[in-house]
């Protein structure tokens, strides 16, 4: 049962899917091993990026009295055309050198064969033929505290065995900076969040989001747009040859989208908090969320 649920847990937080035809990371990216390996895996930070920058926005005006609010944060990313395929070139000893638009590890399941001299052939590997890249976190916010909130997420554990501990930490802080003009029925927010994610010897992710969120609201409902700048970065590891003891192989790669716009409403019914979203960073993420709010 804890095979089952390691194995779930690296494919939603590497890539949904990616996984469910390998073991490993080392199995599933042995093939990428030279200059070709950062676009390969490019959508993997551009897809983490902004599903977990999606979620922070979800307030609307915020009280003025100490309240606490507990839920669930679910973020989806659509994996549009951009970011399936890319320019690979083949590589020594490989000739001639030939340059093809091939998949990238979200990209078609097929590989793409390239033939060269004498009855040689070099392949590009294909990818996981991903649509949707779905997440979903806990995440408590605290406020009524200086006209601002802090929010967290959190999750870890240790799977032990080849993949190690897995860890989840977020915090993002937001103050109302409409209350300064006097709004009433009209807000205006500031923000900035930091994530940080460990998996195992495989990969760790952070990720920067500086935003500010305007709308109106009512005693029910509240809807909003919002504008910021990310950054993520990713490092990954994994084995040019798991079974034999192969060398390790690093990538370092930071997202391409750095900028992050949204909108997005929501109700408030009693204790009861509902909302809805889309934002947009290179490809659409759609973001809910249900909390209780005390």
């Amino acid at each position: 049962m804890e095979k089952v649920i390691e194995k779930w847990i690296i494919v939603a937080l590497f890539s949904w899917g990616l996984l469910l035809q390998a073991q490993t990371f080392d199995d599933l990216l042995q093939n990428y091993i030279g200059a070709n390996k950062e676009a390969y895996l490019q959508p993997v930070v551009d897809l983490m990026t902004g599903s977990f920058n999606s979620g922070w926005s979800a307030s609307g005006r915020l009280d003025s009295s100490f309240y606490l609010k507990f839920g669930v944060v679910g973020m989806v990313g659509y994996v549009t055309d951009n970011l399936k395929t890319f320019e690979g070139t083949t590589e020594f000893p490989f000739e001639p050198v030939t340059t093809r638009k091939v998949p990238t590890i979200v990209g078609d399941i097929d590989p793409v064969v390239v033939e060269g001299v004498n009855g040689t052939e070099y392949q590009f590997q294909g990818g996981r033929s991903l649509v949707l890249f779905p997440l979903a976190v806990p995440q408590l916010s605290v406020g009524g505290l200086l006209n601002s909130e802090i929010s967290l997420r959190f999750f870890a554990y240790n799977f032990g065995g080849d993949f190690g501990r897995l860890q989840l930490f977020g915090i993002s802080g937001k103050h109302d900076v409409g209350h300064y003009l006097g709004m009433e029925n009209w807000f205006w927010n500031a923000s900035y969040s930091f994530q940080a994610i460990e998996g195992g010897r495989y990969f760790d992710f952070t990720n920067h989001l500086i935003s500010t969120e305007a709308g109106r609201s009512g005693t029910h409902w509240f809807y909003q747009a919002s504008l910021g700048y990310q950054y993520g970065s990713l490092n990954a590891a994994y084995k040019e040859d798991p079974d034999d003891g192969g060398r390790e192989i690093t990538v370092k790669l930071k997202n391409n989208a750095p900028v992050f716009i949204g909108v997005g409403g929501g109700l408030k019914l009693g204790m009861l908090r509902l909302n809805l979203g889309i934002n947009y960073a290179k490809v659409p993420f759609g973001e809910f969320g249900v909390h209780l709010h005390f």
